[in-house]
């Protein structure tokens, strides 16, 4: 994309993120059976792609990163487009707080977004999920973006 901050020299390694061929301890084809596995950043778990990326504790604030930018982006993108846009609010009486509602034809429209890793199991798994806890308060649209850039 032309949108992007990655380098040219970035490229090789996004494309060998998404391969799965990062040179991380986690993978037996990388370091020997003898070497730790453990994550270099955390050390609690195996460190693999899946882990660094999404899961490990130190990469967090990344992740949360990534989620608010896309949040702010089709919030700017709605809000273009001419729609009244409400960010994070609650709905109600319930513990839920979409990232991004507008109304659409009279309709209550609700996104919500999640950042996964890129695998197609992972990315439909996190759309169930996130339909089932918003579906019966109206139109949900599940955005699921893969942490690698794929989206679902």
């Amino acid at each position: 994309s032309c949108r992007t901050p990655l380098s040219f020299r970035d490229w090789r390694y996004l494309h060998r993120a998404r391969l799965d061929i990062l040179p991380l301890q986690g993978h037996s084809w990388f370091c020997s059976q003898e070497q730790d596995t453990s994550c270099r950043r955390c050390g609690k778990e195996n460190e693999t792609g899946f882990h660094v990326l999404n899961h490990c504790e130190e990469g967090l604030q990344l992740a949360t990163k990534r989620h608010n930018t896309i949040q702010d982006l089709l919030e700017s993108l709605l809000v273009k487009q001419g729609h009244d846009v409400t960010i994070n609010n609650a709905i109600p009486g319930q513990g839920l707080r979409p990232d991004v509602e507008f109304q659409l034809s009279g309709s209550r429209v609700m996104v919500d977004v999640v950042v996964c890793f890129d695998q197609p199991g992972s990315m439909e798994n996190a759309y169930q999920r996130k339909y089932d806890k918003y579906s019966s308060h109206g139109r949900i649209l599940p955005l699921v973006v893969g942490s690698l850039g794929s989206w679902y």
